[in-house]
């Protein structure tokens, strides 16, 4: 059955963002891009297959992230937006994970705070990747908390 994969009845989406996907796993961002952008302009018309495809799109901004391919991860995401799909806090947070994982703590902000303003709840995991987002650009001396630093730091 197509059950909790964006599948089932009610058109579009599915099997291109498949193969955005594997175009994406396969280290070829451009191409994942287009295919999203294709299955997006026909998203589907049931609860259920857009819950679907929202989970599709956010495994494909996980992929484009864990590539650094930042610019194209956003690009999906505005395309989600304009085909009136709601984001997730999980859509979010892959977002700014993956931002903060390429040192663009700016980029992540940005996401964290679209969050916010769009009403989603940020949870534990989100809040600590954006933490972790400032936390890989800061001077190692500024994360230093052991004893000796400190002293040496205050002397």
């Amino acid at each position: 059955s197509g059950r909790g994969r964006g599948r089932s009845s009610g058109g579009g989406g599915g099997g291109t963002l498949h193969l955005a996907r594997a175009a994406a796993a396969a280290g070829n961002a451009s191409a994942a891009l287009a295919s999203a952008k294709v299955a997006l302009r026909q998203p589907p018309t049931t609860a259920a297959a857009k819950v679907g495809l929202v989970r599709e799109v956010n495994q494909l901004l996980r992929l484009l992230g864990d590539r650094g391919a930042l610019a194209e991860a956003g690009e999906v995401f505005r395309a989600m937006l304009d085909a009136r799909l709601t984001p997730t806090q999980v859509t979010y947070g892959t977002l700014i994970a993956r931002a903060g994982t390429w040192r663009q703590p700016r980029l992540a902000t940005a996401y964290y705070k679209d969050m916010q303003r769009r009403g989603i709840e940020p949870d534990t995991l989100t809040h600590n990747s954006l933490i972790n987002a400032f936390a890989k650009v800061l001077p190692r001396h500024f994360l230093d908390t052991s004893e000796s630093s400190r002293t040496t730091r205050s002397s």
